[in-house]
């Protein structure tokens, strides 16, 4: 087996990790802002958040969808 078998689904679930890392970065640096983070700030760590929240779903129902068509 080539080692690209392993190695694309282990870099595939790093990918909303990365998001979600940010994503907590991001919530932190409000949270120690007190109220006065910029805005800037806090529509990037949103759009992190949904960005990971959709890649996890979509992730989930591709695997979901994958596993039930194994009739086919």
């Amino acid at each position: 087996m080539p080692a690209a078998t392993f190695a694309f689904p282990a870099v595939l679930v790093m990918v909303p990790g990365s998001y979600a890392f940010r994503a907590v970065i991001g919530l932190l640096a409000i949270v120690k802002a007190a109220g006065k983070s910029p805005v800037e700030l806090q529509a990037e760590t949103l759009s992190l958040v949904v960005t990971t929240v959709l890649l996890n779903d979509g992730y989930s129902s591709w695997i979901g969808h994958s596993a039930g068509n194994t009739h086919e």
